[in-house]
């Protein structure tokens, strides 16, 4: 069981580490940076603080519901421990490798969102553009929810592992309940830590900063690493630096 590994690290240090490698999102970033663009162009701060709280808030509550869930599942098959570490090491296998994939592509091309659901996203955001286009309080509003949910919907599946196998590594620790709640939080806060930063500036400034696409490039080196650590423990059983 995970409490009795030794090493090095936390579980809120793997709540902080994970939640910033999944923040690192060229996806949700990029959206959250169209959603504003539209915005910015009515100059008003009213407006960018409705579309881009909206966006915030709508990601964060999508986000941590299927986070919860998936919690939920791993909690319901920890007495299963064969099954249960299976499932946790080939969703860290699967995500560690595609996140190797993504730290070669953007090396050589650049981060871009790599999403399968192209087709949805272009229609959500057409239909952002229509409500902003009309101006309205409530259209802004819907515009903005309704882009928030399908983008973390769509875009999911590109980062699952990592709430995946940190809701995993969370079960495994003991962690159920009410005591979930703070960990999920802290994920939760610096998972939108970035877009946080980019809606700030773009509210005060109202101008759209993009940051460094090192940082992504950087942090899915990262996130390859530690879920390939995490896949080598649960599907081979060497040790695993972590403790609660």
């Amino acid at each position: 069981m995970f409490e009795t590994i030794s090493g090095i690290f936390s579980l809120p240090f793997l709540a902080v580490t994970m939640g910033a490698i999944d923040g690192f999102n060229v996806c949700s970033l990029g959206a959250l940076i169209l959603i504003l663009s539209l915005v910015l162009a009515f100059r008003s701060r009213r407006l960018t603080l409705l579309a881009g709280g909206t966006f915030i808030v709508m990601t964060v509550l999508a986000y941590g519901l299927l986070i919860f869930v998936w919690h939920r599942v791993f909690v319901y098959l920890l007495p299963y421990q064969a099954f249960f570490s299976l499932l946790l090491g080939a969703a860290a296998l699967a995500g560690g490798l595609y996140f190797l994939l993504v730290f070669i592509n953007s090396l050589r091309f650049g981060p871009t969102c790599n999403s399968q659901g192209g087709h949805l996203m272009n229609r959500a955001f057409l239909f952002v553009e229509s409500s902003f286009n009309r101006g309205g309080i409530w259209a802004i509003f819907l515009g903005a929810a309704v882009f928030a949910l399908v983008v973390t919907i769509v875009e999911f599946p590109c980062s699952a592992a990592l709430p995946l196998a940190f809701v995993g590594l969370l079960a495994d620790a003991g962690v159920t309940g009410a005591a979930f709640l703070p960990y999920l939080a802290l994920y939760l806060i610096v998972y939108m830590l970035d877009e946080m930063i980019v809606f700030a500036i773009a509210l005060y400034s109202k101008k759209l900063w993009y940051g460094s696409p090192k940082f992504i490039i950087i942090s899915s080196l990262i996130g390859s690493i530690l879920l390939l650590l995490i896949a080598v423990h649960y599907l081979f059983g060497l040790p695993l630096l972590f403790f609660v």
